[in-house]
């Protein structure tokens, strides 16, 4: 038992074995690389376009209007309260509208892009989808999964504050568009939001301007309702309202899937692990019958 366990071991022996099998050592992986670079040729290019992006600066209070403003007056009592009156909570909302799917759901009615993510399903000259059972059809909520999940990656270095945003597509075209599309999109959805906040919070201070009976107080009512106008005055001014572009995507010239040279390197291994298996296998058969 001892002398089988060393002959497996012994290093010697494992080097006469391949070299006695050289060739089919070769073969293996000529035949495994030849395979992988025609799988990498035959499988669908795709391109993956980018685009950077900074959270627009903007002040403390910016995030919550006319109101934010008065408050970050009082920050010392905000913060023994809990309130915390940074821009993060505004940068945190940002990003996560950015890698939502309700924004990614919007992206795609805009453009219509059922029948572009599931070309294959989609008949160009009838203009319909080519199974007529309704549930073999692609829906909203499966295009959207599958764009989150295979087309659209957002990363954000906590360091730098860089958001990059990463859409892959057969496209290359394409794939800048809409990485582009996905910014302004957040952007003008982000903007909407605000001033829709702001419109709410100053009928609010008027109400409550009438209702006020000291002067002292309604003047600072009033203080906040200019404060609140101005806000809201910078914001539908902003082109880049929430984010500001650093790097605006381009259509790439080469694909990023397949990778050839990994495919190539990969079929290598394999080829020499499958042939290296089949030698000691016919070794140790030929030792058995021995």
């Amino acid at each position: 038992m001892e002398n089988a366990v060393e002959e497996e071991l012994d290093l010697g022996q494992l080097l006469k074995v391949f070299w006695a099998g050289r060739w089919v050592l070769v073969v293996a992986v000529i035949v495994c690389v030849g395979a992988s670079a025609l799988v990498s040729f035959l499988l669908e290019k795709k391109y993956t376009a980018t685009t950077q992006v900074i959270v627009a600066a903007r002040d403390k209070a910016s995030g919550l209007g006319g109101l934010g403003a008065l408050a970050s007056q009082f920050g010392a009592v905000a913060s023994l309260a809990g309130v915390s009156l940074s821009d993060d909570g505004s940068k945190a909302e940002f990003v996560a509208v950015l890698g939502s799917e309700g924004l990614s759901r919007r992206f795609i009615e805009q453009n219509s892009l059922l029948p572009v993510l599931y070309h294959k399903q989609w008949d160009a000259q009838r203009q319909g989808w080519l199974s007529n059972n309704p549930e073999d059809r692609p829906t909203l909520w499966k295009a959207t999964k599958y764009f989150n999940d295979d087309v659209r990656s957002i990363r954000e270095d906590r360091v730098t504050g860089l958001i990059t945003l990463s859409v892959t597509w057969r496209e290359p075209e394409l794939a800048a568009e809409w990485a582009n599309g996905l910014i302004e999109l957040a952007n003008s959805h982000l903007k909407a939001r605000r001033l829709a906040e702001s419109e709410r919070n100053i009928k609010y201070l008027e109400v409550e301007a009438e209702q006020a009976n000291v002067a002292q107080v309604k003047n600072a009512i009033y203080s906040v309702m200019e404060s609140e106008i101005q806000s809201a005055m910078m914001a539908r001014g902003a082109e880049q309202f929430a984010f500001r572009t650093v790097n605006a995507a381009i259509a790439p010239e080469l694909p990023s899937f397949p990778n050839r040279l990994l495919f190539v390197f990969a079929g290598s291994v394999v080829g020499f692990v499958l042939a290296a298996l089949y030698l000691l296998l016919r070794h140790a058969w030929k030792g058995a019958r021995v």
